[in-house]
């Protein structure tokens, strides 16, 4: 199938009087020639049944506001702040900040009333829970 086509071209600005030259040009089969697409329907999955008529009608609501609420809670406690990590700082730092003897603090990490970890032969402590139980041995 050919199709004629007007070009407009132009060698120089003396032709813009002249008509322009027909060319024939090959044209695509159309989309009307390509064969029938299938229905869509056919590639659609068919819905699911519907509920029995005798299924108590709220039990989906029902559902859906039990899920509300769990997902409320959830929200409730994803926006409760995070309690923070204690800050270990090494022994010696913090007895200094705490205002506690070195051997002091030394015998309260191996005792376990602060919050202290051990790391091969060096003690981190947590300053609050020092300052803390300072607190409490000055109050005794």
């Amino acid at each position: 199938m050919n199709a004629r086509v007007v070009a407009a071209v132009f060698p120089d600005d003396a032709a813009v009087d002249a008509a322009p030259p027909v060319v024939d040009v090959p044209i695509e089969p159309s989309v009307a020639d390509a064969p029938p697409i299938p229905q869509v329907a056919e590639f659609i999955d068919p819905p699911a049944a519907d509920p029995p008529v005798d299924a108590p009608v709220g039990t989906e609501n029902d559902r859906l506001r039990a899920r509300i609420v769990e997902l409320e809670a959830e929200l409730r406690e994803a926006r409760q702040p995070e309690t923070p990590k204690p800050v270990l700082k090494p022994l010696k730092a913090a007895a200094s900040l705490a205002g506690v003897p070195y051997e002091t603090a030394r015998r309260w990490c191996v005792a376990d009333p602060v919050t202290a970890k051990r790391v091969g032969s060096r003690w981190y402590v947590d300053v609050d829970s020092l300052s803390a139980h300072k607190q409490l041995a000055s109050a005794k």
